[in-house]
């Protein structure tokens, strides 16, 4: 149980015909995509959204760690809202979680002013250019803390972050994939 809330305009709309999808995802294996749990949509009108995901008992790990993913989409199917952080929940034992706020901002995919919404997007002109000096540039261009340089060896989960960018590199640090947020 929990609720959807975003915490840089509390005053903002949703979009008519919107609907919330909450996703609950099992990240414990590293360098693998995360194993979706469970998953509910509803309608989404205002802020704040109440929510209770489902899962049967017999899919959860003792000792893993799983996350819940939001994400408000319009009736053109774009997605408008999406989480902003990982949202860990304990599922099972002592400290179980019973009850989570969800925060999640604003996703455009226009070139107009965004703040403090997330802009989707890619640095294509990075290829081949040293990893540090692509994070140098990615952090200026967006603000971002969280771009980094991985190699192929890197553990990363592959959890759907838009608040971060890994800039992959090859032996030579050197860019060798498209480095992208999301």
């Amino acid at each position: 149980h929990g609720q959807i809330i975003n915490l840089h305009r509390h005053h903002i709309s949703i979009e008519p015909g919107s609907h919330l999808i909450i996703e609950l995802h099992d990240i414990s294996v590293t360098d693998q995509l995360s194993t979706k749990i469970a998953q509910q949509t509803i309608n989404a009108y205002v802020f704040p959204i109440t929510f209770s995901v489902n899962y049967e008992p017999n899919e959860v790990v003792h000792n893993h760690l799983y996350v819940l993913y939001a994400s408000i989409v319009n009736n053109r199917n774009e997605v408008t809202f999406t989480s902003e952080r990982r949202n860990e929940v304990k599922l099972l034992g002592p400290g179980r979680t019973t009850y989570v706020d969800v925060p999640v901002i604003g996703v455009t995919t226009s070139d107009e002013d965004v703040t403090p919404y997330v802009k989707l997007q890619e640095w294509p002109e990075l290829l081949g250019r040293p990893g540090e000096e692509a994070v140098r540039i990615i952090k200026r261009q967006t603000g971002l803390e969280e771009v980094f340089v991985a190699t192929k060896d890197t553990h990363v989960s592959k959890d759907l972050r838009y608040d971060r960018v890994c800039v992959y590199v090859d032996d030579y640090g050197i860019v060798s994939q498209i480095p992208r947020n999301g």
